[in-house]
């Protein structure tokens, strides 16, 4: 499986600090490796903008739905805060 995404819309955030703060949302979260492995990948890139090189940071994962006893939401606060809307 594969996951797309486009650096021209991460390069459309708001710059901060050097860095490019994002959100990742996502419908239902279960074991987190998912989202964990879209977030990887774009804290990996160095996206230019305006002639320089800005760090990607992920401040936040978003969900609908999350399977509480999956785990998910532990794996994926090593990285930012997670915030579900409904609890499974």
């Amino acid at each position: 499986d594969h996951l797309f995404y486009r650096k021209s819309d991460i390069a459309a955030g708001k710059a901060k600090d050097g860095q490019i703060h994002i959100s990742i949302v996502d419908d239902v979260l279960a074991t987190g490796g998912t989202a964990e492995g879209i977030a990887q990948s774009m804290m990996s890139q160095k996206i230019v903008k305006d002639g320089k090189e800005l760090k990607v940071v992920v401040d936040e994962f978003i969900f609908l739905v999350e399977i509480d006893e999956l785990g998910g939401a532990e794996r994926l606060e090593k990285i930012a805060p997670v915030k579900s809307i409904i609890h499974l």
